[in-house]
């Protein structure tokens, strides 16, 4: 495999997905756009990848790859494609700073957000942070759609789906 040894990534190339691999599995990047840092890691799509929805980052032998969330007792890193990803195909996350999600529900801004078991959307998990919160609501919406995040990196906890009868607004 041959891979750049050097990168020099402008905020397009996290927006392009490829064949064949480019950077090692992996890698980290960030960017400062506007004063606000966001940090991406490229990543082998397990699934055909929906742009804005959370998955889970796995490491694997050969780097990482991704898979669906699924409840774990275990601490998971999260990571949300701003671009879809076809199955086998290369791309980045955004891991930690602002970028676009799907949000299930109505949400309101500054409220923490986390990624419920199989969810293909973040939810709110409240005012203040817990060990599930993995974005914190830069704006506030009235309905399920695509809103700003800006992620927080450390890892999570995935919790079961039944962990909240309703979402929570």
């Amino acid at each position: 495999m041959q891979v750049e040894p050097r990168m020099t990534v402008d905020n397009a190339e996290f927006k392009k997905t490829t064949d064949a691999q480019r950077f090692e599995l992996g890698c980290e990047v960030s960017v400062v756009v506007d004063g606000c840092a966001t940090k991406y890691k490229y990543v082998k799509a397990h699934a055909a990848l929906t742009a804005n929805q959370p998955y889970v980052i796995v490491p694997t032998k050969d780097g990482v790859t991704t898979a669906a969330p699924a409840t774990s007792a275990v601490l998971q890193y999260v990571g949300i494609p701003q671009v879809a990803i076809a199955k086998d195909a290369y791309g980045w996350l955004c891991i930690q700073g602002k970028c676009d999600a799907k949000g299930g529900a109505a949400i309101t801004a500054g409220n923490c957000l986390e990624v419920l078991n199989a969810d293909t959307a973040l939810s709110t998990d409240g005012a203040s942070r817990s060990a599930n919160s993995i974005a914190v609501a830069a704006e506030t919406t009235s309905a399920a759609g695509v809103l700003l995040v800006n992620m927080i990196f450390c890892s999570f906890v995935i919790a079961p789906q039944s962990k909240h009868n309703s979402p929570s607004v």
